[in-house]
């Protein structure tokens, strides 16, 4: 897994300035973070996602979301799990059936805290 990570770290870094140009710092930004995460290199990549968002801010709840991720990659499963209870508590853009579903966080389905974590949030609608 280091290896694509470092791999997809030179292709980010030699598409920076295509992606300011075009517009999209902020996606070029995003996905420098999860290298750098991927790579264990948290305060790079935090930095990387600070910087993403002073050129095109994202709101509240979905740098939480991005956090949880980045802490994932990272291997800081207690952050991550911290910033999902955080994001789920404020009952906006994320949704117990997302982390279900989604890649992102398949890593933690086999951690007894993500089947409570999703006992907390869930709801009688689909949520």
């Amino acid at each position: 897994a280091k290896a694509a990570f470092e791999v997809m770290l030179r292709e980010v870094q030699s598409r920076q300035k295509e992606w300011l140009a075009s517009g999209h710092a902020r996606w070029g930004h995003d996905l420098l973070a999860a290298a750098y995460s991927g790579l264990g290199r948290t305060d790079e990549a935090l930095a990387a996602l600070q910087t993403g968002g002073e050129q095109m801010p994202v709101r509240r709840h979905e740098q939480i979301v991005l956090e949880a991720r980045d802490a994932l990659f990272a291997g800081q499963l207690e952050v991550a799990f911290a910033r999902l209870d955080e994001a789920l508590s404020e009952r906006r853009n994320l949704t117990t059936s997302y982390l279900r579903a989604s890649r992102f966080f398949a890593p933690l389905r086999k951690d007894p805290r993500f089947a409570a974590l999703l006992a907390k949030y869930q709801t009688s609608r689909v949520h």
